[in-house]
């Protein structure tokens, strides 16, 4: 069984997923996170407010599971890389959310304090607590991640149009009030961090017949 490697794979988008890190994080250090919150929200119109919760939805959890089913016509090693994908992604959230992290206050909390009105999506619950990371840009990366790995030989375009999804997915938590900016940045890092880690602990998976069966099997 070929070794599982986020580098093989996924070279193309681990170099622009830096960029855009990078960037975004240079931006945001030089504006400060409260500034560039602000700066999007300003723009916030009804339209553009419709168009994230769509882009938003592409993080949550029912990606893992389309991708967990459509593994189940590959290799059991591969469905096995999707759940530990999964599991990673949602231990990494829980570590800074209900333990280093737990409490941190999320944008609409933080201006209501200070008496800063900002605007707000209709029909979209605002959260309060738990900023850092954002859990739905934590899975558009990492179900972005998985999905080339699932799909290896697919072309460069397809990997560069998961990429923006998962980056429009991480933007539009932003235009919604749940997330800072730096709570989407630090998503996709551990979001990459989590494909890494489901990738790995598939690889040193024993070599045994059963991990290169299918779920389904082929008639």
């Amino acid at each position: 069984m070929p070794k599982l490697s986020l580098s093989k794979n996924h070279h193309l988008l681990l170099i622009l997923s830096a960029i855009f890190v990078l960037t975004g994080s240079g931006l945001i250090y030089m504006s400060g996170n409260e500034n560039c919150f602000l700066r999007i929200n300003q723009h916030l119109t009804p339209s553009f407010g419709n168009l994230a919760r769509i882009f938003s939805a592409l993080g949550e959890w029912y990606a893992m599971v389309l991708l967990l089913v459509l593994s189940f016509g590959m290799p059991f090693r591969k469905t096995l890389m999707v759940a530990f994908i999964w599991f990673s992604g949602a231990c990494y959230s829980w570590v800074f959310k209900l333990w280093l992290l737990k409490g941190l206050a999320r944008p609409l909390e933080h201006f209501e304090k200070a008496g800063i009105p900002i605007n707000l999506v209709d029909g979209v619950n605002v959260h309060h607590f738990n900023s850092f990371p954002s859990g739905h840009t934590l899975t558009a990366f990492s179900a972005a991640f998985a999905a080339i790995c699932l799909y290896p030989s697919s072309g460069r375009w397809i990997q560069i149009l998961a990429l923006l999804l998962a980056l429009a997915c991480g933007l539009s938590r932003i235009v919604l009030a749940q997330h800072w900016p730096w709570d989407v940045a630090g998503g996709a890092v551990l979001g990459i961090l989590a494909s890494y880690t489901g990738q790995e602990l598939a690889s040193r998976l024993p070599d045994h017949p059963i991990f290169n069966r299918t779920v389904w099997p082929k008639s």
